[in-house]
C-alpha cells in the first residue's frame, strides 16, 4: 500500500514534466520553423520595425546609427521597408545623425543568434528560449511549495494560459522583458539580491515602468525580522544596485547614441518614405512624437507644455473621470483587460485574496502590481494597454511573473482550470493563429464573447479594432471631415466610431448620410460630440424586411416596430455622456436589430438605416469650432499616426484649406478620380523602368515599361479603409475593362488592360495610415540610346582586360534576349571579326533582388544567350566563346537602390 501510494507523485511528476516538454517543444519548433516575412505579407507591426532595424544594426554593423545600409537590409525581407520606425536626430547643428529611439538591451542580447540565423530568426529564437526558460523557472518556484503536478498546472495556467504566447512572434521586447522579471523575481526568492538586482535594473532600462517590479525586492529587507539599522541598509544596498544598473545602461545609451533618454529629444516615426530615401529627410517626412513630459498635461496647469509634438492638454475634471473609469477597465476591458487576456494571473490574485493562504511574498506582489497599476493610468490614461495595434495589455506581459509570487501554494490546477476555461471561451482563435491576429489585431474583439465585456472609451482612438480605418471617427454634418467647415445653421457635426460588425459603416441611403444595422445583430456606436446635445435624434428607416429596433443610451432604452421602408424616430433627452474627452462629449450607443434581407442589386443583409441628428440649445452647452486634431485619439497608434502640428489652434470657424498636391504630380489618366480627400505627396514617371508587383498567388511579377509612381496621403482625421481602398480600385479597374490579375482585398489589388495596343499593368495598395500607392506600367520598346562600341570595348578588353556591354537586354527574370539587344551584338561580333585571335569569356551579372543560387544560374544562362546568338546570328566560331554567370558577386554599384541594381545587371567580356 505504501509502494503505491509513493508511486502515485512519482508518475504524477514525470507526465509533469512531460506535458512542459512537449509545451517547450512546440515553442522552439515554431520560434525557429516559422516564416515571419511570408506570413505577414511583409509588414511589420507595433515597435516590430524598430526592434528588426536595430538588431541588424548591431550584429551587422556594431552600431545603433540608421543609415542606407539598414534601409536596404531591412527592405531584402520587407519591401515596404521598416514601417513604424522609431528615429531621433541627435548631434548640434553641423555634425547630426540619426539613431534607434529604443532600448538596445533586446536587440543586444539578441544580435549573436542574429549574426548565425538572421534578423528574424535570431530574434524569434530568443524569444522561443526565453519562453521556455520561463516556463521552467516558474515550474522549478512552484515546485518548492506545491508537488510537481500542481506546479506544472500552476506555471502553464501563468504562463502560457492566455495572450503571453502571442508575443513570442513579435519582434519585440516583451518575452524579453518577461525573462527578465521572471529570472530577477526568482533570484530574488533563491537569496541572491544583487543578481535579481541586476535583472531587474536592466528589466527597469528596458522599460522604464517596470522599475515597479523591484518593490519586492526593495521591501523584503523592511520586513525582515532584524534591527531597523540593518533593515535600512540592506534597503539601500539593494536600491543603490538597481539604480546602478539603471544608470549605468542610460550612461550607455548615451555613449552609443548622444542622448541617455532614448524616448525623448527629436524623436519621429516613418512610414511609407524614411530618411536616405530619394528626396526624403528627417525634416520632410515621418511623423513627430516624444516623450520628454511624464504623464498628461492638464489644463490650466500645462497650457505652455503642449507642441506640435504632443497632444494637448485634458480638464481635470476628465482626467479624473477618466482615471476613475480606467480602475475597472484594467481588469475587464474588451480589448486590455487581464481577466480576459491573463486568465492565469487574475486566477491567481484572485485565489490570493479570497482564498489563501497568503504569504508574505503575495503581499509583496500584489503591492508591485497594484502600484503598476495605478502607474499606468495615471501616466499615460489613455494608452495604457500599449497602442492601437496590440492584443490584450502587452504592458502586462511584463507583470505576468508576480503571478508565480500570488498564487497561492497548492492552488496551481485551480489557476489551471480557471485559465484554461476562459482562454477557450475567448482567446482560442487568436493562440491558433497569432501573425494573423497581429496584423489583425482587433478582429477578435468583435466576436459575441467578447462584447459581454465593456469597451475602453477612455482610449476610443487608440483601440485595436480600429486599426480598420472604416470603423474610426467617421465625420458627420462635417464637410471634408472638419467641423470647423459646418456652415451656420446646419446641424451639430459629430462623429461614430464602430465598434463591432453590428453595423456596416458610414454610407449613404434615402438621401441622407447615416449607417445600416447588420439584420438579426446588436452592437455599439460611439457618438463622439463636439459639444453636449440637448437631445439625440435617431431617424431609423428599416429595410425590406422589416425590423424591430432596439436603442439605449445610458440606462434609457427605448424600441421601434417598423414595417418595411418606413421611417420612425427615437430621441433621448439630454442624454448623459458616458466620459469626456479631449473637450469633447462620447455618448456609447447600444443598437439592435432583429430582422433583415437584401435589397435590389445590394445582397447584404440589411436591418434599418439610421442617421443620428443632435440638437444643440442646452444650457450653458456651445458647439465650438474647432480643427479636428484638437480632439484626434490617434497620436500613439502604431499603425495610424497623423501629425499634431495643428493640435493646439483652437480659433473657432477656423476654415483650414486642403494641402496641394506636390508641385508637379498629378493623376494618372488611368485613374483620374481619386478617394475623396486625398492628396499627392509623392510622384516619379521615368520613360522606361521595371517595376516589381504585389503577388498573392504566384511569384512577385514584374514588368517594364514607362513607369508611374503615386503616393496619396490620407486627410487628417479620417481616410479610407484598406478594404474600401482596394475595392474602389478593383471597380475602377473592372470599368475600364481591365482583367484582374490579382487581389488581397485589405491589401492590394493588380489589374491588366489593353490601351490603344499597349498594356498597361496598375496596382493600387492600401499602406499604413489609410495611405495609397499607386504603380503603373505602360509597357513600351525602350528607346535605345546607348550601344556598345567596337573600338571602344577592344580599348577596354586592351587597358582592363574586360570590358561592360551596353545595350544588352534580357526579358525580366528569364535568359531572353530582346530585340532592342541586336545593335550592342553586332558591335561584339565585329570585335571578334577583326581579330581572329581574340578568344573570350562573356559573363553575365545580375542585381541582388533574391536569392543568390538562382540569381548565378540566371547570369550563367543569360550568358550563354549571348553566346548562342553570337555564334549562330554572327557566325563567331564556339571555340572561342565561353559563358560564365557570376550571379550578384561583382557589383559595380550598391544595390541599394533601383539606379545601382541597373548598372549591376549587366553583360561582360573578359580575355580568356
Amino acid at each position: 500500500m505504501a509502494v503505491g501510494a509513493g508511486a502515485f507523485p512519482a508518475a504524477s511528476g514525470r507526465v509533469a514534466r512531460i506535458a512542459l516538454g512537449v509545451v517547450s517543444g512546440i515553442v522552439l519548433l515554431a520560434a525557429a520553423t516559422i516564416d515571419l516575412p511570408r506570413l505577414s505579407d511583409g509588414r511589420f507591426w507595433s515597435d516590430a520595425a524598430s526592434y528588426h532595424a536595430m538588431a541588424g544594426s548591431l550584429a551587422f554593423d556594431a552600431d545603433l546609427v540608421f543609415g542606407p545600409e539598414d534601409l536596404a537590409r531591412v527592405r531584402a525581407s520587407y519591401p515596404g521597408g521598416p514601417q513604424g520606425v522609431v528615429l531621433k536626430r541627435t548631434g548640434d547643428a553641423g555634425r547630426t545623425r540619426l539613431v534607434y529611439a529604443k532600448a538596445f538591451a533586446y536587440p543586444a542580447v539578441a544580435t549573436p543568434l542574429v549574426r548565425l540565423l538572421g534578423v528574424d530568426r535570431g530574434l524569434l529564437g530568443l524569444n522561443g528560449l526565453l519562453l521556455v526558460l520561463s516556463l521552467w523557472l516558474f515550474h522549478g518556484e512552484l515546485r518548492r511549495a506545491s508537488g510537481e503536478g500542481t506546479a506544472a498546472a500552476g506555471a502553464l495556467a501563468l504562463l502560457v494560459g492566455g495572450a503571453a504566447p502571442v508575443y513570442l512572434f513579435w519582434e519585440t521586447p516583451e518575452i524579453f522583458n518577461l525573462a527578465l522579471a521572471t529570472a530577477g523575481l526568482v533570484a530574488w526568492r533563491r537569496g541572491r539580491p544583487l543578481a535579481a538586482a541586476a535583472l531587474l535594473g536592466l528589466l527597469a532600462y528596458s522599460k522604464p515602468t517596470n522599475l515597479a517590479l523591484a518593490l519586492p525586492l526593495l521591501l523584503d529587507p523592511l520586513l525582515a525580522g532584524r534591527a531597523w539599522s540593518a533593515r535600512v541598509l540592506e534597503f539601500l544596498r539593494r536600491g543603490a544596485a538597481v539604480a546602478l544598473v539603471v544608470a549605468g545602461l542610460f550612461a550607455l545609451n548615451r555613449l552609443a547614441t548622444g542622448e541617455a533618454n532614448y524616448q525623448g529629444g527629436e524623436r519621429k516615426t516613418f512610414y511609407d518614405r524614411y530618411p536616405f530615401d530619394p528626396g526624403a529627410t528627417f525634416e520632410s517626412v515621418g511623423v513627430w512624437m516624444t516623450t520628454d513630459h511624464l504623464g498628461p498635461l492638464v489644463a490650466g496647469r500645462d497650457d505652455d507644455e503642449p507642441t506640435g509634438r504632443v497632444a494637448p492638454p485634458r480638464a481635470a475634471a476628465e482626467l479624473r473621470l477618466s482615471f476613475l473609469q480606467n480602475l475597472g477597465y484594467f481588469w475587464v476591458g474588451r480589448f486590455g483587460g487581464v481577466l480576459p487576456y491573463f486568465p492565469g494571473v487574475a486566477a491567481a490574485l484572485l485565489l490570493f485574496l479570497l482564498v489563501g493562504p497568503r504569504a508574505r511574498d503575495g503581499w509583496l506582489a500584489l503591492a508591485a502590481l497594484v502600484t503598476s497599476w495605478l502607474g499606468y493610468l495615471l501616466m499615460i490614461p489613455d494608452n495604457w494597454y500599449g497602442g492601437a495595434g496590440t492584443i490584450g495589455n502587452r504592458y502586462f506581459v511584463n507583470l505576468v511573473p508576480l503571478g508565480l509570487l500570488l498564487l497561492p501554494r497548492g492552488r496551481g490546477a485551480w489557476a489551471a482550470a480557471g485559465a484554461a476555461f476562459v482562454s477557450g471561451a475567448l482567446l482560442l482563435p487568436v493562440l491558433a493563429s497569432p501573425v494573423r491576429h497581429s496584423l489583425f489585431p482587433g478582429e477578435h474583439t468583435v466576436s459575441r464573447a467578447f462584447r459581454v465585456l465593456p469597451a475602453e472609451l477612455t482610449m476610443l482612438g487608440d483601440l485595436s479594432v480600429f486599426v480598420d480605418v472604416w470603423r474610426k471617427r467617421r465625420p458627420y454634418n462635417a464637410p471634408g471631415g472638419d467641423p470647423g467647415r459646418r456652415l451656420p445653421g446646419t446641424p451639430p457635426s459629430y462623429f461614430l466610431w464602430f465598434l463591432d460588425d453590428s453595423t456596416f459603416g458610414q454610407e449613404s441611403s434615402f438621401d441622407a448620410e447615416g449607417f445600416w444595422l447588420r439584420g438579426g445583430q446588436s452592437g455599439e456606436v460611439v457618438l463622439q460630440a463636439l459639444a453636449p446635445p440637448a437631445r439625440v435624434r435617431l431617424k431609423v428607416t428599416s429595410g425590406p424586411a422589416g425590423d424591430i429596433v432596439t436603442a439605449r443610451i445610458g440606462r434609457v432604452r427605448q424600441r421601434l416596430v417598423l414595417p418595411p421602408l418606413k421611417t420612425q424616430e427615437i430621441v433621448f433627452e439630454a442624454p448623459p455622456a458616458a466620459l469626456g474627452y479631449y473637450g469633447t462629449s462620447l455618448y456609447l450607443v447600444r443598437l439592435g436589430s432583429r430582422y433583415g434581407g437584401p435589397t435590389g442589386d445590394d445582397r447584404r443583409n440589411l436591418g434599418s438605416f439610421v442617421v443620428v441628428e443632435l440638437d444643440s440649445g442646452r444650457s450653458g452647452a456651445r458647439e465650438t469650432s474647432r480643427h479636428p486634431a484638437v480632439a484626434d485619439l490617434q497620436r500613439s497608434s502604431p499603425v495610424l499616426k497623423p501629425s499634431f502640428a495643428f493640435a493646439m489652434m483652437l480659433v473657432p470657424a477656423v476654415v483650414l484649406a486642403a494641402p496641394a498636391d506636390k508641385p508637379g504630380c498629378a493623376d494618372h489618366p488611368l485613374f483620374p478620380v481619386r478617394m475623396p480627400d486625398y492628396r499627392i505627396t509623392d510622384c516619379r514617371v521615368r520613360d522606361y523602368d521595371s517595376v516589381t508587383f504585389l503577388k498573392m498567388k504566384a511569384p512577385a511579377r514584374t514588368e517594364e515599361g514607362r513607369a508611374t509612381w503615386l503616393l496619396y496621403q490620407r486627410p487628417p482625421n479620417k481616410g479610407a479603409a484598406a478594404l474600401e481602398i482596394v475595392k474602389n480600385y478593383e471597380n475602377a479597374l473592372a470599368r475600364i475593362g481591365a482583367k484582374i490579375a490579382d487581389v488581397d482585398p485589405r491589401h492590394f489589388v493588380l489589374g491588366k488592360v489593353v490601351q490603344d495596343g499597349r498594356e498597361v499593368w496598375a496596382q493600387a495598395e492600401a499602406g499604413p495610415g489609410g495611405n495609397i500607392r499607386i504603380q503603373i506600367v505602360e509597357k513600351t520598346t525602350m528607346a535605345q540610346h546607348v550601344v556598345a562600341d567596337a573600338k571602344a570595348l577592344g580599348n577596354d578588353l586592351e587597358a582592363r582586360g574586360h570590358a561592360a556591354v551596353d545595350g544588352i537586354y534580357f526579358d525580366t527574370a528569364k535568359a531572353v534576349l530582346k530585340p532592342e539587344s541586336a545593335a550592342a551584338l553586332q558591335q561584339v561580333a565585329k570585335l571578334l571579326a577583326a581579330d581572329p585571335a581574340l578568344r573570350l569569356w562573356v559573363v553575365g551579372h545580375t542585381d541582388s533582388v533574391g536569392a543568390v543560387d538562382a540569381n548565378t544560374k540566371l547570369s550563367q544562362a543569360r550568358a550563354e544567350a549571348v553566346v548562342a546568338a553570337l555564334t549562330t546570328t554572327h557566325r563567331i566560331g564556339a571555340d572561342r566563346l565561353r559563358g560564365y554567370g557570376l550571379g550578384p558577386l561583382a557589383p559595380v554599384a550598391s544595390n541599394a537602390a533601383e539606379e545601382g541594381r541597373a548598372k549591376n545587371r549587366r553583360v561582360e567580356l573578359v580575355k580568356q
